[in-house]
């Protein structure tokens, strides 16, 4: 079955119900990265469906299996390469599967398409104070293999945050709500737990979502299962700290 999803930025930000009670705090420092937290960020980010009646339920791991052909298009990229494939090399490196510019032909593969839009088409199309970027991802069965991301030439920040959502992980994190200890791209802009780029917990997200016994598909407590022992084991390499 085909599966469209649109990503907008205000849509879980104003809900405030990601913001789980295992993960409430009192507001300070930026949280260590630990196992226990970070496995129910990833069951929030990525395990879980946010519903139009607001309720939270279970949702299957959606992920890439193939190597990600990314398109351009839009405005112009002049000057602004360099960081996107910086951003690329980063996702290859995490995901391992080859995400990248560069023809893939030859090989399965899926596609990408990043269209850089002028800032007051972006308003016009979704309002003033609506989304700036988004991201529709497509697949059979949790498998992806097209996502198509929108990014207004005034926000190109928002890549990362964008990517979080091209590589399966759909939800927003809204925890700056009660307490910013947990720093995230997904953080909506202007909240305390915004970080500029991706966050240690970001990298660990994406790196249990790609790791091989988590496949498309899989329901959200084999998948934490899997997640759970390669945490126990150490069975991935850990971030060695970024700034936040």
């Amino acid at each position: 079955m085909m599966i469209a999803r649109r990503r907008l930025l205000a849509a879980l930000a104003a809900s405030g119900l990601l913001a789980g009670p295992a993960l409430a705090a009192r507001p300070g420092a930026p949280r260590a990265l630990n196992d226990m937290d970070l496995l129910r960020f990833v069951e929030l980010m990525a395990l879980t469906r946010q519903g139009r009646d607001g309720i939270r339920r279970p949702a299957w791991a959606r992920r890439w299996t193939q190597g990600i052909e990314v398109d351009l298009a839009g405005g112009d990229w002049t000057g602004h390469l360099d960081a996107l494939d910086r951003t690329l090399r980063t996702v290859t490196q995490w995901t391992g599967l080859p995400v990248t510019r560069a023809p893939l032909a030859g090989r399965r593969h899926g596609h990408l398409t990043i269209r850089l839009l002028p800032h007051d088409d972006v308003v016009t199309q979704n309002g003033a104070g609506g989304a700036v970027c988004t991201t529709w991802t497509f697949g059979n069965g949790g498998d992806l293999h097209t996502a198509h991301m929108d990014v207004s030439d005034a926000f190109l920040d928002c890549i990362e945050h964008e990517f979080m959502h091209v590589l399966g992980i759909d939800n927003h994190w809204n925890g700056a709500i009660a307490t910013p200890a947990i720093p995230s791209v997904l953080a909506p802009r202007g909240r305390p737990g915004r970080t500029i780029g991706f966050s240690d917990w970001d990298e660990m997200t994406i790196r249990l979502l790609y790791h091989p016994g988590v496949r498309p598909g899989m329901g959200r407590q084999a998948a934490l299962s899997v997640m759970r022992r390669l945490l126990a084991t150490n069975a991935l390499p850990r971030p060695t700290g970024r700034a936040t």
